[in-house]
């Protein structure tokens, strides 16, 4: 069955994993993480393959450093330092729909422990933002677009059937105001 468990402290949230490591499904990372100790591990278990920086470490006495600079309800930027490349998780639910640029650009954001997210960081200075911007936000937003289209399509061809669509004001109707001219 599932136990639940915490992360405690803010400074818990966002942490450097000087490595990855390969996890073939989110249980397993998930597994894995939690026996290794989920905020102190020193590494990040991927699903999947880990990639490219699989390898990647921090050396010993040479930590990744990582603060959150800005959050918002749907952002959030961090500021990275690092000898080596590696990871920054952020212990965050992972979700479809979170987008990060590192320095600006495009990056991948990875499901990680299972639960959270990650990306890949290479040696040096850095900013990574993240944005929640999902799917269903982008088609509400078309499926409204085209509603209001065929709304505004359907009212000009009714008022079109009737005429110029003025009315003018009889004093003599109840109301003040008689039949469209």
């Amino acid at each position: 069955g599932l136990e639940p468990f915490s992360v405690e402290g803010a400074a818990a949230r966002g942490a450097w994993a000087g490595r990855a490591v390969s996890a073939g499904t989110a249980g397993e990372a998930l597994r894995r993480a939690r026996a290794d100790g989920i905020s102190a591990a020193p590494a990040v278990y991927l699903e999947g393959e880990a990639g490219a920086s699989d390898d990647a470490g921090t050396e010993a006495g040479q930590p990744g450093q990582v603060a959150l600079e800005s959050e918002a309800a749907t952002t959030q930027t961090w500021r990275v330092s690092a000898g080596r490349s590696g990871w920054l998780v952020v212990r965050d639910l992972y979700w479809p729909g979170w987008r990060a640029t590192l320095d600006g650009r495009p990056a991948e954001v990875r499901p990680a422990d299972g639960l959270f997210r990650a990306v890949s960081v290479p040696a040096g200075r850095h900013t990574v933002a993240f944005r929640y911007t999902p799917v269903s936000f982008w088609l509400g937003c078309a499926v409204s677009f085209l509603t209001l289209v065929i709304m505004a399509l359907t009212g000009l061809r009714r008022n079109a059937g009737r005429g110029d669509g003025i009315v003018s004001q009889d004093s003599n109707a109840p109301g003040g105001f008689g039949e469209a001219k």
